[in-house]
């Protein structure tokens, strides 16, 4: 089982509302909290937003902590938050839950922003690097993200090897050692996806688009958690979920809106 803790939308494939058909396709049992509901993802002009308070956010992590041992996640995944105050009761829960299952990973996926933008305020962003980065067992930034959290400059391929070794180096010496998953890298013409384990570096590539589709990022990390949970290796995991997110992306009519249901039923081709 995976307890999803991530945004959703009314409209479009973002946060939940992108990983949890992936999960369902996998048969994986899914529970899951929605950090902050909107209409659909901001780009397009939405503004309305309902965000679980952090004190909101404790005490159903609290009741959760009561429930049998039948509720215990193989995994965590982790996303967007809406507000400062969800990230300590967050990060408190997490090291309940490990200290209650070690064998529990925590995918920690770093919404920061994209495209040199950051969606969230710098005290977050501090807040998730300092609490949940520690906690991590996978961690997979975006370029920008993958720059925030190493500290470097990462504007190719090369820096964003010299990026992820650097910050699987930090997670080592934080005594985490954790997977580290880098997505949309440019890569010239194309775009590639890394990864670093146990210090070696591998990627899979595929054509640049225009744009970017919003709601990749979410969709890469549900599918590599799910097949690291179907036993694959780091690097199956990582040629399967971008061969399908790729191929979402070339599906996609619009930029705003993931063709999720496209690399659903290309799946098991």
């Amino acid at each position: 089982m995976i307890l999803s803790i991530q945004s959703n939308v009314m409209h479009g494939s973002v946060g939940n509302r992108a990983s949890l058909p992936i999960y369902q396709a996998f048969g994986i049992e899914t529970n899951h909290l929605d950090t902050v509901r909107l209409a659909a993802h901001p780009g397009h002009g939405t503004t309305a937003r309902d965000t679980i308070s952090g004190d909101a956010m404790r005490a159903l992590f609290d009741d959760y902590l009561k429930l049998p041992d039948a509720s215990q996640p193989a995994a965590i995944h982790i996303g967007y938050f809406g507000a400062l105050s969800q990230i300590a009761p967050t990060a408190d829960f997490i090291q309940s839950l490990k200290q209650r299952y070690p064998a529990m990973r925590l995918m920690l996926d770093p919404v920061f922003g994209d495209h040199g933008k950051a969606y969230i305020s710098a005290d977050m962003i501090e807040a998730i690097i300092t609490t949940l980065v520690p906690l991590a067992d996978i961690i997979t930034p975006n370029q920008f993200e993958l720059a925030t959290l190493s500290g470097q400059s990462v504007t190719s391929q090369e820096e964003a090897a010299n990026a992820l070794t650097s910050l699987a180096q930090k997670t080592s010496a934080q005594k985490t050692s954790a997977l580290i998953v880098a997505t949309g890298i440019d890569a010239g013409d194309n775009i590639a996806d890394m990864i670093c384990d146990k210090g070696q570096i591998t990627g899979q590539h595929a054509p640049k688009k225009a744009q970017g589709v919003s709601g990749s990022g979410d969709a890469f990390a549900a599918l590599f958690l799910s097949y690291i949970l179907a036993n694959k290796t780091p690097q199956q995991a990582l040629e399967l979920a971008s061969h399908l997110t790729h191929h979402m992306i070339a599906h996609s009519k619009s930029p705003l809106t993931l063709n999720l249901s496209s690399g659903l039923s290309h799946m098991n081709k």
